[in-house]
């Protein structure tokens, strides 16, 4: 995506063309949550995992000294070198016990949460568009179903991180099918304005993330696999080096890598762990297919808008609640 949530945010050309829905398009109230809720999920994350990398690669810079001292690699010792490597350990260390009792993830986590279910709240409010006459008695029904949901919201996320263990996908559920059809033309607006916005938007986007997340794995996986045979095989040569009684430095240096591909590989698995690349990737594409299944039920003209509407959110609450499950396992530390 190029530009992320422009179906929070849609165009001009898109509010014009799909107007007689552009009052639940757009609305200040819950958009100015859903900017700042954004805003600070991003921060947050972004500083979760740029410190989080931070202290992990400190750590195995300390490391790799310290084995490269045991191999014997500074006979004479150098402290100076020694004390640098000790106080980058300890940087290291003193990082991941602020991440840990700063709340860092915890405010990603429930800030990403809050702008998710914000979001689902600004599409649920097209269920309602079946129940109303003309565009004045939706503007009055949706700032009502705004009002109110908002409300709830607040009070729910009063709770802190423990709205997240609670989040149960039913109960954020705020729109219910409606079969009445006050406004048909006004419905077929709503209709293509919520494929277009929520529906094609989501596919897009979750294919995106697969196609990102392939090629991720693609690399890691292929960097995880040199590691461990490097390590393996090294480890065999430095026996048979030994065995075959060649040359102490030869072997010491043998040794010395096995142990730092062994250790490096280490390091890689908790920073694998902290991206949940394969976890997501697994939701995204569990989520394209159940997205591509509301997509032609919603394609059908016999097809009940309001209750696709509320099914299709169900989907995308119950994806924020396993990403929200996922997400509280993630950790920068074995």
């Amino acid at each position: 995506m190029k530009q992320q949530n422009r179906d929070v945010f849609p165009s001009p050309e898109l509010l014009a063309l799909y107007q007689p829905a552009a009052v639940i398009m757009r609305n200040d109230a819950l958009d100015r949550r859903f900017a700042q809720h954004e805003n600070n999920a991003a921060k947050a994350k972004q500083s979760y995992h740029y410190l989080g990398r931070c202290a992990v690669l400190l750590v195995l810079v300390s490391a790799i000294f310290t084995l490269a001292q045991v191999f014997g690699f500074f006979p004479g010792g150098n402290r100076t070198l020694a004390a640098l490597m000790a106080v980058l350990g300890c940087c290291g260390l003193v990082i991941q016990l602020y991440l840990f009792i700063s709340g860092n993830k915890a405010r990603w986590l429930l800030n990403r949460f809050a702008a998710e279910r914000l979001r689902s709240l600004k599409f649920q409010a097209f269920a309602m568009v079946p129940h109303c006459r003309d565009a004045a008695d939706l503007q009055a029904h949706v700032k009502e179903f705004y009002r109110a949901q908002l409300a709830r919201l607040e009070m729910e996320l009063n709770a802190g991180e423990v709205a997240l263990g609670l989040f149960l996908p039913s109960d954020a559920i705020a729109c219910s099918p409606c079969t009445v059809s006050a406004n048909p033309s006004m419905i077929a607006a709503a209709r293509h304005a919520y494929r277009e916005l929520r529906i094609v938007y989501q596919r897009r986007f979750a294919a995106s993330q697969i196609e990102k997340l392939r090629m991720t794995e693609r690399v890691t996986t292929s960097a995880a696999d040199f590691l461990y045979l490097s390590g393996a095989i090294l480890t065999v040569l430095g026996l048979l080096a030994f065995a075959l009684q060649y040359p102490l430095a030869t072997i010491r240096l043998i040794d010395f890598l096995a142990a730092a591909a062994f250790v490096v590989g280490l390091s890689k698995t908790v920073l694998d762990n902290a991206s949940l690349a394969e976890a997501s990737k697994s939701r995204y594409e569990q989520f394209l297919e159940a997205i591509k299944e509301c997509d032609s039920q919603l394609m059908q003209s016999d097809g009940n808008f309001s209750e696709i509407v509320c099914q299709f959110e169900r989907l995308a609450l119950e994806e924020l609640g396993q990403f929200c499950r996922a997400a509280s396992h993630i950790s920068y530390r074995l």
